[in-house]
């Protein structure tokens, strides 16, 4: 005699382990809700916290002469002592001369990290100003194994790429005179205008001062530069750039008190960002032959039903080094920075690589945003911030 379908063990079994599953993505969701609110209380109350406090600029493979410039620009002191980071360079694959600097010693007393649940967005390796830095550098030139070894043409390559370059010191959220002293510390000059940064403001959930800086725009005499090793934005040595502020005080945290800047029509057109290319990205095919064109897509597997909750797992070929496959997704991010993905909750992006049994496997999982990549934030997505940038990271260790 058959039983009526809830006395069927199966059914109950199912229908507990639904509850369950909802349940735990409850618990998930508002687990997530609570870590963005401290996190925003947390970058608001910084500045209580950092009161006193310069943040310590990264020496890592920077020579002494440009530490001790940073360094004096932050109102600190290096003391220099000669150690060896032979390993570091190896397992980077970077080449070092005689005078190139370690990372920073974290044991030593005038330092502390600060870490998101401290300061929010604005962690990092702070010191009291005027304080005095331990910062060791090698007494010798050493071959890590950079590509700019493997033959002497290669050298002149690299070096010409970068010839008469100077990198582009991040802008976003900084002061006008912050940014000024960057500039001037590594050969370049800045002339502002007023732009209108509510948006982004409102995007990264911060809030900002009249004179904080947007993200420096695309412009004549800049761009990305990476020769496989060395890579980040650059301009010509000496060049001007343009660069937007806002005149206003706003608090992204609070939508609601959005405030029209008087001075919004003033902004001219070279601190605005690239305008998004006309593509749809509505189908595998859309995705993957838009990205085909500038790097090596595998495959593209989406769902594309219900307009605003699209999803697409986009998976790329990378080279043995994991620098150029963490780029791969680095660029991704820039290259889908210029197509409307307003319809996604969620964009996928992998890169895959050859391992040592021949075979392809994954070598980085991430998940990402959409609207933080249709942001100017996502301009600036670079090796070393693309982790803290995506939703979610995984990498194979090496």
């Amino acid at each position: 005699m058959k039983k009526p379908l809830l006395q069927r063990k199966w059914v109950w079994v199912v229908g507990i382990l639904l509850i369950a599953i909802g349940v735990f993505e409850i618990k998930a969701q508002f687990s997530k809700a609570s870590e963005e609110k401290a996190r925003i209380e947390a970058t608001e109350n910084a500045d209580k916290v950092l009161k006193g406090k310069v943040e310590v600029p990264d020496p890592y493979f920077k020579s002494k002469e440009e530490v001790e410039k940073l360094f004096d620009q932050a109102g600190l002191k290096a003391d220099f002592v000669v150690t060896n980071f032979d390993d570091k360079a190896k397992r980077n694959e970077r080449d070092i001369k005689v005078g190139d600097c370690d990372q920073l010693n974290s044991e030593q007393p005038n330092i502390k990290y600060y870490d998101t649940d401290e300061v929010g967005d604005k962690y990092g390796f702070y010191a009291d100003k005027g304080a005095t830095i331990i910062v060791g550098y090698t007494d010798h030139d050493f071959s890590g194994g950079g590509k700019n070894n493997s033959s002497s043409d290669s050298t002149t390559q690299s070096s010409d790429i970068f010839a008469g370059k100077v990198e582009i010191p991040e802008t976003q959220f900084k002061s006008k005179e912050q940014v000024e002293k960057e500039f001037e510390a590594v050969g370049l000059k800045a002339t502002f205008v007023v732009q209108n940064l509510d948006d982004m403001a409102t995007q990264n959930k911060v809030k900002i001062k009249a004179g904080d800086c947007g993200v420096i725009a695309d412009q004549a005499g800049m761009g990305f530069l990476d020769d496989g090793e060395k890579y980040g934005i650059y301009a010509d040595e000496g060049a001007t750039l343009t660069i937007g502020y806002s005149d206003h005080d706003f608090d992204g945290t609070q939508p609601e008190t959005a405030v029209t800047s008087s001075s919004e029509a003033e902004a001219i057109d070279t601190v605005e960002s690239s305008e998004t290319d006309s593509v749809e990205m509505n189908s595998n095919e859309a995705i993957q032959d838009y990205l085909g064109e500038k790097l090596n897509v595998l495959e593209v597997n989406g769902v594309y039903i219900e307009p605003g909750n699209y999803t697409t797992q986009i998976t790329l070929e990378g080279s043995t080094s994991m620098k150029s496959v963490i780029n791969q997704v680095a660029q991704a991010v820039r290259y889908l920075n210029k197509v409307d993905l307003s319809q996604f909750s969620n964009v996928g992006i992998s890169v895959k690589t050859k391992m040592t049994d021949g075979e392809l496997g994954f070598a980085v999982k991430s998940d990402w945003d959409p609207t933080f990549i249709n942001s100017e934030k996502a301009l600036t997505t670079q090796n070393k911030n693309v982790e803290s940038f995506a939703s979610s990271w995984w990498q194979l260790q090496e």
